[in-house]
């Protein structure tokens, strides 16, 4: 089996963390919200929703950095382009994502892809596991997906405030 590579992202451009600590308040929700959840969790989760599940072609993106920007769009009731937009334009959004400062965020139409595929991969595992159970009483209700979540039902009340 091949060995799951991924773009390289994060801080370790000439910047570092600098920029994020002097511009964006440290009591951001975003930045809250970084601190409280562990995301690496979700990366094994994710993958299945990219073709050749990051073995081949070209490094993706990390599956978090998908998640966290697609859960910006799940806040803040925003569109995937207008996702694209806010994680290039907005430091809180790109810090919170884990771009680093002078990193172009995903394109939206790798988004909604994406999007897709887990919509898609979720439904045929749910629509097998619900045809396999012939006892409706031992059938467990499903949760989406689980942590997340329950962490986005906990954190939409505070995602009021404005990007």
């Amino acid at each position: 089996m091949a060995r799951k590579r991924f773009k390289e992202t994060g801080m370790g451009s000439f910047f570092g963390d600098f920029v994020y600590e002097r511009i964006v308040p440290r009591d951001h929700f975003l930045v809250k919200l970084n601190r409280v959840m562990d995301w690496e969790p979700f990366t094994e989760m994710l993958l299945p929703a990219y073709k050749g599940l990051a073995e081949r072609g070209r490094p993706p993106y990390p599956p978090v950095v998908i998640l966290k920007m697609l859960l910006i769009s799940f806040l803040y009731g925003i569109s995937e382009r207008q996702v694209e937009e806010a994680t290039n334009f907005n430091l809180a959004v790109k810090e919170f994502v884990g771009l680093a400062v002078d990193e172009a965020a995903t394109d939206h139409s790798a988004l909604s892809e994406f999007n897709r595929r887990w919509r898609t991969r979720r439904s045929i595992k749910q629509a097998g596991r619900s045809a396999s159970k012939s006892n409706a009483s031992t059938a467990r209700p499903s949760v989406g997906m689980g942590s997340v979540a329950v962490g986005i039902s906990v954190c939409c009340a505070m995602a009021s405030r404005p990007i």
